[in-house]
């Protein structure tokens, strides 16, 4: 599933893929991404579940042909999707782990074949893998900043957010649902917070989420 897409600025060639649309993982650059780190059990279900069709002459079909291909991707870092989907274009991707270090999520860059040649791929790999790594880094600071500062275990949550949803919500659950990090600075200084873990209950101070 598309979550987030940007075209690129010059240039008229757009890809179909949009927000919304769902592509089997199969024959994907991020699904092959995800699944490179999934264990072979979860690769068989995933594969089992699909209807596994020749959407290209270029699509991987045999199932030992795709463990391979994953196998090479975890190697490398970086999945493919050389024409596997749609004719004429290739796409290098990375996968992304979530706040609990599961792989969940994964992004890519497309573009037609006649520009993503090889060296080009090898090119863009790197800073792929420079952009996946700056995202962990990211994710693991803002697993620690969300920590509880005094006991060190639980999170803070919020207390008397009702206009964020009435109920308690993790810092990371309310930034994850689309508030600005400025935004949410300004609305917690009037609320409370309370650790998971030791129940303390303090004051907002904005040393809290940085």
């Amino acid at each position: 599933l598309y979550i987030y897409k940007i075209e690129a600025k010059i240039g008229t060639i757009r890809m179909v893929s949009h927000v919304g649309m769902v592509h089997p993982m199969y024959c994907s650059g991020v699904g092959k991404a995800i699944m490179a780190e999934l264990p072979e059990s979860e690769v068989k279900q995933i594969w089992n579940e699909s209807i596994i069709e020749k959407k290209t002459e270029h699509t991987i079909t045999d199932y030992d042909d795709m463990l391979s291909v994953l196998k090479e991707a975890k190697k490398n870092g970086y999945a493919l999707d050389d024409e596997e989907n749609e004719e004429g274009v290739r796409c290098i991707a990375a996968s992304l782990r979530d706040y609990h270090n599961e792989v969940k999520y994964a992004f890519s860059i497309s573009g037609p074949t006649s520009r993503m040649t090889r060296e080009r791929v090898e090119e863009l790999s790197v800073d792929v893998r420079k952009v996946q790594e700056e995202l962990k880094e990211y994710v693991t600071k803002l697993k620690k900043e969300s920590r509880c500062s005094i006991c060190g275990e639980g999170r803070w949550y919020v207390l008397d957010f009702h206009h964020l949803g009435g109920k308690e919500h993790t810092i990371a659950a309310l930034i994850k649902r689309g508030c600005s990090i400025d935004t949410l600075k300004e609305e917690l200084a009037k609320c409370q917070l309370v650790c998971s873990n030791c129940h303390r209950e303090i004051h907002y101070n904005e040393k809290h989420l940085k």
